[in-house]
């Protein structure tokens, strides 16, 4: 019995120690924590959020655009094919007195207008969404949405602050082609055509040669009393009927690469008899002259002649070269490298052809 009471006796000491401890370790894991906590709170800064009234779209980027293309095959059968640019290149205007936003400068033709992707900065990072083209409802923008852009869009930002929101007309534009402009098919390089014409050159001793065979035989070209005007660098020629008795020709060169203006010379053969080429000055007050580039091509086309240049525009003259303007609707193909001097021209059966050495196309007949 006396063993027994001993044991109870250990028992019952051993518990109360356990109890003990356990109290101690509940009271210094309480003073711990509220130590931590009021820790915690004194040294933590006054992190309010600040939020503004500003509702203002500040910049708007389109993203890559893709362009749907039609072709035709060496076999004569349609296709259409996918070409991109960059339309970041398109500046677009704020406009924030009437809320628009619109490119300066029309985008191309054939642009696909329904799956654009753009990117837009507003002040204070107002919250941006765009309205539904077939409801009042709004959906959040976000830079990586595809947005259909066939219609205006309305874009609203709102003020961090709640306090209202400003709305904007997100307008996209294309070129539209117009009876006086040009549309081209994209054609097979082996198909552009090949058009018998005289080829020109300068000597080294000043001399107009010509040759009718490809360069195989030079013969000299008879000129007027201005031969020190013959440019070092013939560029291009063409010729054609001027009417039922005589021919025209106009020629096209630079003499130095600092020139302004392009040097130009002409001659008439009446019923077959040669005249001399004679230089074309650019007359005071003429503000319509042919600029000076590193590669032109002329070409006869519908009535007057045209000069492609390496900078990518069209001239017309409709006096014989006398004044020369920008062709308005006249544009190079989208892929078209006009600042290659490989580019060639030419009208075969009333249509003009254009290669840049890589691909070929001719005017789409409507």
């Amino acid at each position: 019995m006396a063993a027994i009471c001993g044991n109870v006796r250990k028992f019952a000491a051993k518990n109360v120690r356990e109890h003990l401890m356990r109290n101690i370790f509940r009271a210094l894991w309480a003073t711990l924590t509220t130590i931590f906590v009021l820790t915690s709170c004194l040294s933590s800064d006054d992190n309010d959020v600040v939020t503004y009234d500003d509702m203002a779209i500040t910049s708007f980027a389109l993203g890559t655009l893709n362009r749907y293309l039609h072709t035709t095959s060496k076999s004569g059968e349609d296709s259409v094919y996918k070409v991109t640019y960059v339309g970041s290149n398109y500046t677009m205007c704020i406009d924030h007195l009437t809320g628009r936003i619109y490119n300066s400068k029309p985008l191309l033709s054939a642009t696909d207008l329904k799956h654009v992707v753009c990117s837009l900065t507003t002040k204070n990072n107002g919250v941006v969404v765009v309205k539904s083209l077939t409801s009042d409802t709004l959906h959040t923008f976000y830079s990586t949405d595809s947005i259909d852009f066939s219609e205006p869009r309305e874009f609203r930002v709102y003020a961090t602050n709640g306090s209202g929101y400003r709305s904007y007309r997100v307008n996209l534009s294309l070129y539209q082609a117009t009876e006086d402009s040009l549309l081209w098919t994209e054609m097979p390089l082996s198909d552009y055509p090949t058009v018998a014409a005289t080829q020109y050159k300068v000597d080294g001793e000043g001399r107009l040669l010509s040759s009718a065979d490809d360069g195989q035989t030079w013969l000299e070209e008879p000129l007027g009393d201005d031969s020190a005007l013959l440019p070092t660098e013939v560029l291009s020629a063409v010729s054609w009927e001027l009417n039922d008795y005589g021919t025209y020709s106009l020629l096209a060169g630079r003499r130095a690469e600092t020139d302004s203006t392009m040097t130009l010379w002409r001659k008439v053969d009446y019923e077959g008899q040669p005249t001399k080429w004679v230089y074309m000055p650019l007359s005071d007050g003429n503000y319509y002259y042919l600029p000076s580039m590193a590669k032109v091509v002329l070409v006869y086309y519908e009535g007057s002649v045209l000069a492609i240049g390496s900078n990518g525009k069209f001239y017309q003259s409709q006096d014989q070269g006398i004044t020369w303007k920008v062709k308005s609707g006249y544009v190079l193909p989208e892929s078209f490298v006009a600042s290659s001097t490989a580019f060639e021209a030419t009208v075969a059966d009333g249509v003009l052809w254009l290669t840049d050495g890589v691909k070929a196309w001719k005017v789409k007949s409507e």
